[in-house]
């Protein structure tokens, strides 16, 4: 943010003032930015049935956050800038109220369309006074002593407007669409012969601009209470970091965990059954089986059924892609750790039995979890 410099003893000038002005303005406009971005957004403005109640309605103080040009036309001594654009905030200090007539054929409705447009304009005319050099004590009234008002705020304001639609048969009335520079933000709708607005005539435009929540309403990073439906990146299953544990990566880790099935089909070719909706293993997935019978060839392969989808046959290796050996599943009532792999077996997958016989007296938890 620049900031204007000044000194003792100085002449001062207008241009301090308005540059100070202007510096302000530039800082608190790209600070808006980087909060809001760069599209239209109001705050407050909310519509509301007139009491006693009419046909109008009133809208409530507000704010518009637009982009515009840095100066349209010349602020005072500072010349117009219509290169440079920023955000600016227009700001509705009072409640406005709006006329919407009732259409005139019987039968028939209309559509009001309330907008708003960001203004900027110069007010508050003043005849100022300025330096008398022949008679100091004695200001002129305005410029050179003319008299003439000059503007002495440069005002950024909310321009509201009920924009009336097309009247027709009611149920087949339609809303307008907003003029240039505006932004539609509520519909009104008021049929033949009535005499007044009420809440249900009144409904918010949909898509409208408005900010809906503020920095007190967004959760804290301190115990945050999160409402709607939140995301956040799934972290790998490998983790152990504080970050977020997203659905996804606890139904990873719980289809990574040790499934219990009994298995079918022959000493060979084992099948089984768990609970689940996917419709393939995930990569380093779990799953303790119960042996039916001990394998005697070095080829037998595990057929996996996730809820009601069968995964299809794989090869049942050792870890670093040994065969198993005869006998590595034990018999029957065997407990057989198989963990999947989806780059063994050339990509087509495999069945890591993690405890064959020849290690189950050797082979820890700790071990079977550093394989998961």
């Amino acid at each position: 943010m620049d900031r204007q410099t000044v000194y003792p003893g100085q002449i001062p000038l207008e241009t301090d003032l308005l540059n100070t002005n202007k510096n302000m303005m530039v800082a608190l406009g790209f600070l808006a930015q980087d909060i809001l971005g760069i599209n239209t957004l109001v705050s407050g403005l909310a519509c509301t049935p007139n009491s006693p109640a009419a046909l109008n309605v009133l809208v409530a103080p507000g704010r518009i956050y637009s982009v515009q040009n840095m100066d349209a036309t010349a602020y005072s001594s500072l010349a117009a800038d219509l290169v440079h654009s920023l955000i600016k905030q227009g700001i509705s200090l009072d409640t406005t109220t709006l006329a919407c007539a009732a259409p005139g054929t019987v039968g028939y409705s209309v559509n009001y369309l309330i907008q708003a447009a960001f203004s900027e304009v110069d007010a508050n005319p003043v005849a100022l006074p300025y330096y008398n050099a022949s008679n100091p004590a004695q200001p002129y009234s305005g410029p050179n002593n003319s008299g003439t008002a000059q503007n002495t705020t440069r005002k950024d304001t909310i321009v509201l407007t009920a924009k009336a639609g097309v009247a027709a048969a009611t149920g087949s009335q339609t809303t307008p669409s907003a003029d240039a520079g505006n932004v539609g933000l509520w519909v009104v709708t008021v049929a033949y012969g009535q005499t007044q607005i009420i809440a249900g005539n009144i409904a918010q435009v949909s898509g409208a601009p408005f900010i809906t929540n503020t920095l007190t309403l967004l959760a804290p990073l301190l115990s945050p209470a999160f409402t709607g439906t939140p995301t956040a990146p799934t972290p790998a299953t490998s983790d152990a970091s504080t970050k977020l544990a997203t659905t996804d990566f606890v139904n990873r880790l719980l289809l990574g965990a040790a499934n219990f099935c009994v298995a079918g089909g022959t000493a060979d070719a084992l099948t089984g059954t768990i609970a689940s909706n996917l419709t393939a293993p995930s990569d380093g997935m779990l799953v303790l089986v119960r042996a039916s019978a001990a394998n005697a060839t070095t080829a037998s392969t595990f057929n996996l059924t996730l809820g009601t989808t069968a995964t299809g046959a794989k090869i049942v290796l050792k870890k670093n892609l040994q065969a198993i050996a005869v006998g590595d599943i034990p018999g029957a009532g065997a407990p057989c750790i198989f963990q999947y792999n989806a780059a063994y077996n050339s990509g087509a997958g495999a069945w890591v039995l993690l405890n064959p016989a020849a290690q189950q007296s050797t082979l820890t938890l700790e071990q079977i979890l550093m394989y998961s």
